[in-house]
């Protein structure tokens, strides 16, 4: 069976894209991979958008882009180059080259993808990039996800690896075959990065004792995704009997009675909180100490995780603070509003009747914002006497979360009230003129 074949009938069994009818866009370096994937591509009448991103990192980086330019022009292909100076970058910032270097390329990728309306992007990752990258897998550490490798298709990320079953040695017959011209990248024979170390030092001891190592790892690769699959569909399953929705500032809740209900709790902690960004040392400890570390916050790039005596909430990274917003104050038989950040709005009326703020005591004037520290706080029907506003909140038994997103009604002195929650002693009522309501209005 020929390479073309062979590869038409992996893209229809992993249901990768129609060939010959989807428009999509192929990331391009000028390598032997990308190129033997872009000649198939046109041998497919495939639509198709070539996209290259130019780091400037080698002496040729610049021949390179204008050889796929020249090329695409030829063949009638939109083209699309980004050129940047990663190493400038890494050398005032620091940083991981090949992750920094991924990150960039990917962002170009989708957003051209985007532009074109384009239904996929395709890499040229093939078999060899799957194996390299399955026993890097396992060196970091992991569990069942991390023996993936690379997968074919990554619907969220509208990714497709076409060549994965592959073998680069087949790629370069072909390219031989069929006189594809290809720019070889030199800094792939260096082993001071660790792929290229496994690349060029140990996988070929591996060959040289098990010749066919490649096709029975990708073998069993393909039934780890699909073990992988299976339990991620029960793990969904216990995601959603298990999860509560997040009170206000938090995103959810996790009752540890609730996590009773599941056969494997520590497991399930690794399915849920792992995508996330949350390190499997991180979830380890967390599971070992439950109970016994309530308030302590576990951060990951874009999460953070409370753990509480019943529970764990989860929420978003921490953001700066609001900045005070002054309240304005209606005339006499009129009221304002005033928007808040988080969707809902503040009404404030003049009425005779129910707690409300006498018109001496706007003199001091007031403003929305969040704890600060040293609050003190006097809630209504305790007869004046202060409380610090960190013991109330301890009181309620608010997450840290709630506490950030809490809004509070202050004056220049003191908290007056607690929006939503707790009126402050001020509110009495009082016979005499209106009084000043407010009434926090919720999202629509």
């Amino acid at each position: 069976m020929s390479l073309a074949q062979e590869l038409r009938e992996y893209v229809a069994a992993q249901s990768l894209f129609e060939i010959g009818e989807d428009l999509l866009v192929l990331g391009i370096s000028g390598g032997l991979d990308s190129m033997v994937l872009a000649h198939l591509l046109m041998q497919w009448q495939q639509p198709q958008v070539w996209v290259h991103f130019n780091y400037q990192l080698r002496a040729s980086a610049q021949e390179e882009a204008d050889f796929l330019a020249q090329l695409a022009e030829e063949k009638g292909i939109p083209f699309y180059s980004r050129t940047y100076d990663l190493g400038q970058e890494l050398a005032e910032q620091g940083g991981n080259l090949q992750g920094r270097a991924r990150s960039l390329r990917y962002q170009y990728f989708e957003e051209i993808r985007q532009q074109e309306g384009a239904k996929y992007i395709l890499t040229a990752h093939h078999l060899d990039d799957l194996v390299e990258t399955f026993f890097l897998q396992q060196l970091r550490g992991g569990g069942l996800g991390s023996m993936q490798g690379i997968l074919p298709k990554d619907e969220q990320r509208k990714l497709c690896r076409p060549l994965l079953s592959v073998p680069k040695q087949a790629l370069k017959a072909y390219a031989l075959r069929q006189n594809i011209h290809w720019k070889e990248d030199l800094s792939n024979r260096e082993s001071k990065y660790k792929r290229n170390f496994l690349r060029n030092r140990v996988l070929p001891e591996i060959e040289q004792a098990y010749p066919h190592y490649k096709r029975r790892l990708a073998q069993n690769i393909s039934l780890l995704q699909e073990e992988n699959r299976f339990i991620q569909k029960e793990m969904q399953a216990y995601r959603l009997r298990l999860l509560a929705a997040g009170k206000n500032g938090e995103l959810a809740r996790l009752s540890w009675l609730a996590l009773e209900d599941c056969s494997e709790p520590a497991l399930f902690l690794q399915y849920w909180l792992r995508p996330l960004g949350f390190a499997p040392k991180q979830i380890r400890a967390l599971w070992e100490n439950r109970q016994q570390q309530a308030g302590g916050i576990y951060l990951a790039p874009a999460y953070r995780l409370q753990e509480m005596a019943w529970g764990l909430v989860l929420a978003e990274a921490e953001r700066p603070p609001m900045a005070p917003l002054t309240l304005p104050i209606p005339e006499k038989g009129q009221e304002s509003r005033l928007p808040l950040p988080n969707g809902q709005s503040l009404r404030l009326y003049w009425a005779q009747t129910g707690p409300g703020l006498m018109a001496e005591e706007l003199e001091k004037g007031l403003h929305i914002r969040q704890q600060q520290q040293g609050d003190r706080f006097r809630p209504l029907g305790m007869g004046g006497q202060k409380k610090k506003l960190s013991k109330y909140y301890k009181d309620e038994q608010l997450s840290q979360f709630e506490r950030e997103a809490q809004y509070l009604l202050a004056n220049s002195e003191e908290v007056l009230a607690v929006l939503g929650r707790r009126l402050g002693h001020l509110f009495e009522q009082k016979a005499g003129p209106d009084r000043l309501r407010l009434q926090l209005v919720k999202k629509a």
